[in-house]
């Protein structure tokens, strides 16, 4: 397949993928915190970029002590630590991931936290299906955005994308968000 066939089929592809996400995401409840959360679990799929960066961002804005940050994958097998481009493009936040390894979900957590946050909608859906009894705790951080900053529909809106295996420039732009997220909602917890 020549180049310019392959860019043509990766913007169709693009476009399908958010009309998909317009359509679906209309159905999509806005999240509402429940009532003082004081514990607070950042879930990706290995707990090597996304959710150890959100959990580190919020403690350090958080500040005072008294919210509790976790963050876990839902498919660890190994512990492993975050890539070069990762600690990099978190250094830019003042957030250390030097010493992050990733760890697995556990039935625990899932119990004891007060809020849930996924960076996709399929961990979403993944979650309430494994844990009903926390359903109504798990939550799409990529809902948790300012109107004026948050994209205006189709995949992005409902999704924070994995930057695994992609450049400096994709986790810088993927912990803007989370980055944006995190301190949206903690502007109405703290």
């Amino acid at each position: 397949m020549s180049k310019s066939a392959r860019s043509l089929f990766s913007k169709i592809k693009a476009r399908l993928r958010d009309a998909y996400w317009d359509a679906y995401g209309s159905r999509i409840p806005l999240p509402v915190l429940v009532r003082r959360p004081r514990t607070f679990l950042f879930l990706c799929k290995g707990n090597i970029c996304r959710s150890p960066f959100a959990e580190k961002f919020a403690r350090r804005q958080a500040g005072d002590g008294s919210l509790l940050f976790l963050s876990a994958g839902i498919d660890v097998s190994t512990p492993n630590p975050p890539p070069p481009p990762a600690v990099s493009a978190a250094q830019q936040f003042d957030v250390e991931m030097t010493d992050h390894r990733s760890q697995p979900l556990t039935l625990e957590m899932m119990q004891t936290t007060d809020a849930i946050f996924v960076m996709e909608i399929p961990q979403l859906n993944q979650l309430k299906r494994q844990y009903p009894f926390a359903a109504d705790k798990i939550y799409p951080l990529a809902l948790f955005e300012d109107r004026e900053t948050a994209p205006a529909g189709g995949y992005e809106k409902y999704n924070i994308q994995d930057p695994y295996g992609k450049s400096a420039s994709e986790f810088l732009r993927c912990y803007r968000r989370i980055s944006r997220c995190v301190n949206y909602f903690l502007q109405g917890e703290l």
